[in-house]
């Protein structure tokens, strides 16, 4: 993609709304006019092609000039994932059942694919379970995930009939969660996503952050809060949201960040790394983990991880945290092809 064509395509996209709360909030946070806020944002938008969401996230009105240079834009993204991530290979992290194939040894979990199997198949797969989680293969962001529970008055050929119509051709054993996490919040598997870049065969960790649900959605939704993790599982600076809210306690069941300290990170690091080693071509990877009673198991991989929570400043205290120059120290000799 063009640097013209992805400026453009940014500018097409702005929210407007999003826009000017961002603007206002920063405005207060720095007691500057909304004037110069908004003048800032264009000036690094023209410069750097940053969004002002990644302006927000980054901090980018406080930040010194060589500082934003360890920043990660949009830009440099997009060349990071095309020279690391071989596009012949990327099917098996957008396809779901690909995936749980290709990782069957870090998934802990059982399921079918009912493109390749008959309903006799389906009820066998599904008799003596309290729930399943059915999926589209090719969906995103929670799109077509649905957790089923399975009453024992459950037409079960009706359910299946309505899987094959609506295409969620994947269905899985339900993740049953750690009950520590299970006390921030029941309802929904809250996930750690971990980043990993791939050299010279070593698998390197670029982020640790946990995702927690802040409803009662049974499926984890995009407006949830977050914390970075050390390898110790330890929360590190502030619980926030993608609107610069910062948390003492979780919304729902008010349970307290202080002392936190999740369950198997280090088991969940070791696991990562194991697992960035089966497919070579994809080198930077969004590892999505789940924390069960028995240690972490692999949701999915994601070979477009977002670059912008890392780099969220009120993540690390108000720190910058550009990632940058982390990635080309990791790449070293093959810095310059990013």
């Amino acid at each position: 993609m063009s640097s013209i064509k992805l400026m453009i395509d940014k500018v097409l996209d702005i929210d407007n709304k999003r826009l000017n709360y961002l603007v206002n909030l920063i405005s207060k946070e720095n007691s500057v006019s909304k004037f110069k806020v908004k003048s800032d944002m264009i000036i690094n938008f023209l410069k750097y092609g940053i969004s002002y969401t990644d302006y927000m996230k980054g901090n980018y009105f406080n930040l010194k000039n060589k500082e934003k240079k360890d920043y990660i834009k949009t830009k440099k993204f997009y060349n990071i994932i095309n020279y690391l991530n071989d596009k012949n290979y990327r099917y098996i992290f957008l396809d779901k059942i690909a995936f749980n194939k290709k990782f069957k040894k870090f998934i802990g979990r059982d399921f079918i694919d009912l493109r390749d199997t008959n309903y006799q198949d389906f009820v066998k797969f599904v008799t003596n379970k309290e729930s399943v989680f059915a999926k589209k293969h090719n969906s995103f962001g929670g799109d077509g995930v649905e957790k089923i529970v399975l009453t024992e008055n459950l037409n079960l050929k009706k359910l299946y009939d309505k899987l094959l119509i609506n295409k969620q051709y994947l269905v899985e054993d339900t993740i049953i969660q750690h009950d520590y996490l299970n006390k921030i919040n029941p309802n929904a598997v809250n996930t750690v996503r971990i980043v990993t870049l791939v050299k010279d065969n070593k698998v390197h960790v670029i982020g640790k952050t946990i995702r927690l649900n802040t409803g009662e959605e049974e499926v984890i939704s995009c407006h949830d809060i977050f914390a970075s993790l050390d390898e110790d599982g330890n929360l590190l600076g502030n619980v926030v949201d993608d609107d610069c809210h910062i948390y003492t306690q979780h919304p729902l069941t008010k349970f307290k960040f202080t002392n936190v300290k999740i369950p198997y990170i280090k088991e969940a690091i070791q696991m990562v790394k194991e697992a960035g080693l089966v497919v070579p071509q994809i080198r930077y990877v969004g590892w999505d983990v789940a924390i069960t009673k028995d240690g972490p198991v692999i949701i999915e991989g994601n070979f477009y991880p977002s670059y912008g929570l890392f780099q969220y400043y009120l993540l690390n205290d108000g720190a910058p945290v550009g990632k940058l120059k982390l990635i080309k120290n990791i790449l070293d000799d093959e810095a310059k092809n990013i």
